[in-house]
């Protein structure tokens, strides 16, 4: 007969086992203690997680930077009449959330939307039905804006937009330029528009890229100390650095001058449709450009045209002096006091340099006095 002796069991000493296993753990607890400890105490001393200063990760989150906007210099004519200068254009957007409430706790939200779109139709370029369908989206939404027709209005659309009184209509500002002459020297002038996100303007063409550095000015900020809701903190600081707007750029344009040459270069595109066509006005005595324009050219108060001509042919594009050289060659002539009006010569070509200059009728027109 075989006899087994039993094996001792694991857990003959338990009171053993569960004093080991308590102290394990309380040595796990104190070292993570311990490195919750080494931890903050780097942080209180340092002021530093992983690489971002607290202090100024603190600033930024209670601090509000407010841009204050230059204003753009005007551009002027020699008599001081604005061909360009800064405005403002605004941008319409509606509230649809029922929740939203004014000051006065009143509803800040569209309530009656057919009501809203009928006087909307009134000053925007949209339907009545389409300004319904934009005011009742399909799913729950803040705010809707109202697409192109809805934006760049005027200050004077904007204040009978808010006579009539609408909940929940609200307008949002936009930097512009406004161009009260509308086809008016437009490549010699030029544009100024917003790049990117930036609501700063900007030269992009003409003389308000040239003198872009002189006409944009500088912007300035108010930086202050607020609490989570946007309230200013008690005693908070507030720095103020003031704008400093953009300087004024007279030019010699005569506006009547250049309304006129205006006027005469549309009434001959009209008529003969050229390809292009340029025009110079300018003052014999001293040398002044009264006016300048071109064919193809644009509006620039609404952009109409821009597409069909960006360059300013009358000095980006090579051409041949032509006419210009016999005033030259004529005054040259006086001031050495070689000119003789009553002697004749034969007109149509003549030899030098051992070529032939043909004038644009190579016959000529016989002999002829010089003057």
């Amino acid at each position: 007969m075989k006899i087994f002796k039993s094996k001792r069991s694991t857990n003959a000493y338990p009171a053993r086992n569960r004093k080991i296993f308590g102290i394990w753990m309380i040595g796990v607890t104190l070292l993570i203690l311990g490195g919750f400890v080494l931890r903050f105490s780097f942080v209180a001393t340092v002021g530093e997680v992983d690489s971002n200063n607290l202090a100024k990760q603190r600033q930024k989150q209670y601090q509000t930077d407010t841009v204050l906007q230059a204003k753009r210099g005007a551009i002027l004519d020699k008599t001081g009449n604005v061909i360009a200068e800064d405005s403002n254009t605004y941008t319409i957007f509606a509230i649809l959330d029922k929740q939203s409430k004014d000051s006065n706790n009143k509803p800040d939200y569209v309530v009656d939307k057919a009501k809203t779109a009928k006087i909307l139709s009134r000053y925007l370029a949209m339907s009545e039905a389409k300004i319904l369908a934009r005011l009742t989206p399909g799913k729950n939404m803040y705010q809707v804006e109202f697409g192109t027709p809805g934006t760049k209005l005027s200050l004077a659309i904007k204040k009978q937009i808010d006579a009539e009184k609408l909940p929940g209509i609200h307008f949002r500002e936009t930097p512009s330029r406004l161009y009260p002459n509308g086809v008016f020297a437009s490549h010699v002038i030029g544009l100024a528009q917003a790049q990117g996100k930036s609501t700063s303007l900007t030269g992009v063409m003409g003389l308000e890229k040239q003198f872009n550095t002189v006409l944009a000015g500088t912007n300035g900020y108010r930086r202050s100390q607020t609490d989570a809701y946007g309230y200013k903190l008690p005693n908070a600081k507030t720095n103020l650095k003031t704008a400093v707007n953009g300087g004024t750029v007279y030019t010699t344009l005569d506006s009547g001058l250049q309304a006129y040459l205006e006027t005469l270069m549309t009434d001959v595109q009209n008529k003969y449709e050229p390809k292009g066509m340029t025009a110079v006005l300018m003052s014999p005595k001293t040398g002044q450009i009264l006016a300048a324009t071109q064919r193809p050219t644009f509006d620039a108060s609404t952009g109409e045209g821009l597409g069909d001509m960006w360059r300013d042919s009358l000095v980006e594009d090579n051409y041949e002096p032509g006419s210009v050289m016999k005033i030259v060659t004529l005054a040259a002539a006086i001031q050495s006091g070689k000119y003789h009006p009553n002697d004749y010569y034969q007109s149509g070509s003549i030899k030098l340099d051992g070529g032939t200059v043909n004038d644009w009728r190579t016959g000529g027109w016989g002999s002829i006095p010089l003057s």
